[in-house]
């Protein structure tokens, strides 16, 4: 089986394997039983590639006159009931892991997505075949927060094959352990704030279109994100009569989205304060019909578009996570709020949770009232949300020793005195 021979290693001999990761590229040569052998990397190609045509030269004597490169092509076991292929074992492993039952329904799209990854790599390979390198070397390509993810997810995964009897050995378990990494994303601040509320717009210069102000459906989305402290996914699906919006008492019920399939859902009855009350006396007053609060009249699309949209909305008229987040975003970068900050630092909607909390600290609520009003259930999961928004400053110490009030003599042999030498 040919190989393509373009880009950097165009001089590479046959049944050689490319593997880069960062800067370095390893080299493998395929055995004729389709195993693969480290021969070297990019640090020495002259070196592995003088390996690899030595190889060739044994196996093309050995067999010849058959073709090499049809007996050297990597030859995977044939897929079978006790050893299936990995696009098998993620289909197996989405319908009978028990745990998929108990994830929200946003967790297990992203599940989803990540299973779809693995199964473009991997689907046609059998189980067996994969080993520690070939999980080793995909994670090295990812930065540190999704290796933790895909490293957590493959680990199941194979952890799952290995209660369908299909492996005896966690090939994920050795891989590294890597932590998440510093935060990229800054916290909000109030002015930054303020200012993506207040943008009017700018008009069109340059040859650059005109920019809309802040819309009045996204002002009420954040000041209900910031003083209720609810996830973008429970802002939006705020119903003005399921989650019970009783203006009288003041009061809205919700049902946290994330916790829907837990054995003892969060339920919140949230008193309104005058914030968040304003915030949603403005959404009862809008002239859009619509029975959610967060809700906006959609632009003009074309038709499989609109198609589109209707699938995933309860209502026209409603609002979708991903729009929220990339609207709120747009908005903050063309008010210039942040703009001192890499725009991967520059912070989401998601952060406007954190900035909450920290607000209604600063006000003097307990820690038990922020941790009930936002559904945190650990104390660890409240830091991590809190963390960063306290401003360090130096702790206060006194040095107040009077040398005037000292003896002028201290006691021979006094422990906590330094002795002369004699």
């Amino acid at each position: 089986m040919g190989r393509s021979r373009g880009g950097r290693f165009a001089d590479r001999p046959e049944n050689v394997e490319i593997t880069t990761v960062g800067r370095i590229t390893y080299f493998r040569y395929v055995m004729p039983d389709g195993q693969r052998r480290a021969i070297g990397n990019s640090r020495d190609t002259a070196a592995a590639f003088d390996t690899a045509r030595a190889l060739n030269g044994h196996f093309a004597a050995q067999r010849s006159p058959i073709n090499l490169a049809e007996i050297a092509a990597p030859r995977e076991p044939r897929a079978s009931r006790e050893n299936p292929t990995v696009a098998t074992l993620i289909e197996e492993y989405k319908r009978l892991d028990p745990r998929r039952r108990k994830y929200a329904e946003q967790t297990r799209a992203n599940q989803d997505i990540r299973l779809a990854q693995y199964q473009r790599e991997w689907g046609k390979r059998t189980v067996r075949s994969m080993t520690t390198l070939d999980f080793s070397q995909w994670l090295n390509q990812q930065t540190d927060s999704t290796y933790v993810k895909h490293r957590g997810e493959l680990l199941n995964l194979m952890q799952f094959a290995g209660h369908q009897a299909y492996i005896t050995t966690n090939p994920v378990a050795v891989t590294l352990v890597r932590g998440e990494g510093e935060k990229v994303r800054r916290r909000h601040t109030w002015a930054g704030i303020q200012k993506i509320l207040n943008f009017t717009g700018t008009p069109a210069i340059d040859g650059k279109p005109a920019v809309q102000g802040t819309p009045d459906w996204m002002k009420r989305a954040i000041r209900i994100a910031l003083y209720s402290l609810q996830r973008r996914e429970d802002v939006v699906l705020l119903h003005k009569v399921h989650n019970k919006v009783d203006l009288e008492r003041g009061t809205i019920t919700i049902l946290q989205r994330k916790t829907r399939n837990y054995r003892n859902p969060v339920w919140l009855e949230i008193v309104m304060g005058e914030e968040l009350r304003a915030a949603v006396e403005d959404c009862m007053r809008s002239e859009v019909l619509c029975p959610y609060l967060i809700h906006c009249k959609p632009e003009k699309r074309t038709r499989q578009a609109q198609e589109a949209k209707k699938a995933a909305k309860l209502h026209p008229f409603a609002v979708l996570p991903d729009y929220l987040t990339r609207t709120f975003s747009e908005l903050r970068d063309a008010s210039g709020a942040y703009a001192e900050l890499d725009p991967r630092e520059r912070p989401t909607i998601h952060e406007l949770r954190g900035f909450g909390m920290h607000l209604y600290e600063e006000a003097g609520y307990p820690k038990e009232y922020i941790m009930a009003l936002s559904g945190h259930a650990t104390d660890e999961m409240y830091d991590r949300y809190i963390r960063d928004h306290a401003q360090k400053g130096p702790k206060r110490v006194e040095a107040g020793i009077n040398a005037g009030q000292l003896p002028t003599e201290f006691p021979k042999n006094t422990p906590k005195i330094p002795q002369s030498p004699k």
